[in-house]
């Protein structure tokens, strides 16, 4: 009996923690899982993150360049990044405050798969990376589910209280000496 209110206290504790792994605290642990294209081209190395959004929504693209050869961080390069699908699309992203980050922005018109390639450019070398493909029309996962972590958290939680205040009554019981 110890041994199973031990293990339900455990998992009870479990079920805790992982409903708060789904937090989000922080942009690079956000960052870190978005949907991406990237590869390494003979310079340049290019990684683009993106939020999907539904189809006539702007998406945000943020686009990371570095030395293919060191993983340094590139500042100061011109980007052409080409999305090629159901319709065509050039963007030319903007550098941010973080060297080798840059940020652009797309609103699809239809959905869809598209192909992404990065033609990056800085003083007198240039480099054509094929990036992979892009998901257009596609919504991120409603966040009503991580609720549903916390409530199954909360319920676990409770009936873990009421698991311990039965034991405790029956502990109770068997310790109160017969009536003659």
């Amino acid at each position: 009996m110890t041994r199973a209110l031990t293990l339900a206290l455990a998992l009870g504790l479990a079920s805790s923690a992982s409903a708060h792994d789904d937090d989000d605290h922080a942009a690079p642990a956000e960052i870190e899982r978005l949907p991406s294209a990237g590869n390494v081209g003979d310079l340049y190395e290019v990684l683009v993150k993106y939020h999907p959004e539904p189809i006539g929504r702007s998406m945000s693209l943020k686009v990371f360049v570095a030395d293919a050869r060191t993983n340094e961080p590139i500042a100061g390069a011109k980007i052409e990044l080409t999305l090629s699908g159901a319709r065509e699309y050039k963007l030319a992203p903007k550098p941010e405050a973080t060297p080798g980050v840059y940020a652009a922005e797309v609103t699809f018109a239809a959905a869809g798969d598209y192909d992404a390639v990065a033609k990056v450019s800085r003083d007198a070398a240039a480099d054509l990376v094929t990036l992979g493909t892009f998901h257009a029309g596609f919504a991120p996962p409603d966040r009503a589910p991580r609720k549903l972590h916390l409530v199954a958290a909360f319920s676990v939680g409770v009936a873990l209280v009421i698991a311990i205040l039965i034991v405790v009554n029956l502990a109770r019981r068997r310790k109160r000496p017969a009536d003659a």
